[in-house]
């Protein structure tokens, strides 16, 4: 803090010895002592809140950085998706697996589009000629409708 040597600390011992007289030189120097401790305490203590506030602007400026880098990294994904157009990838699939499916000459309505809804259950052909008997035999009560998947 100060640059005091030692004939300097010497000097002001000599003065303060002269000025105040050996009956209250050591009252006086324990309560300069207590003054010089806390002045250091509190020169540390405002030390480590300026670094502190330091690190926090540094923490700050970093985490605005990373804050303005993630919305400009939305804003690509948000420009991306709406250049998409999910509705022609599905009709472009559908019209690929459609002209494969010419080609190996297999019948179209075994092969499900992408168009049609998963949700809707598919009946077997053995619950179909169940169905099939039943309407056409009214009169007999023994046939039993098959129950639908749910």
């Amino acid at each position: 803090m100060f640059d005091m040597g030692f004939t300097e600390v010497v000097l002001i011992g000599v003065v303060a010895l002269v000025v105040i007289g050996p009956e209250r030189l050591p009252a006086v120097a324990v309560t300069v002592g207590k003054y010089v401790g806390r002045l250091k305490r509190f020169m540390t203590n405002v030390r480590a809140d300026v670094e502190s506030e330091l690190k926090t602007d540094e923490i700050r400026k970093l985490l605005a950085a990373q804050q303005e880098e993630l919305s400009s990294l939305k804003d690509v994904v948000s420009e991306a998706s709406k250049g998409l157009d999910m509705s022609g990838v599905a009709k472009s699939i559908d019209e690929s697996v459609s002209s494969v499916l010419e080609k190996s000459e297999v019948p179209t309505e075994q092969v499900p589009t992408l168009e049609q809804s998963p949700s809707e259950p598919e009946t077997s052909p053995v619950e179909n000629a169940v169905a099939e008997s039943a309407s056409t035999s009214t009169e007999d009560s023994s046939v039993v409708e098959p129950k639908k998947k749910r």
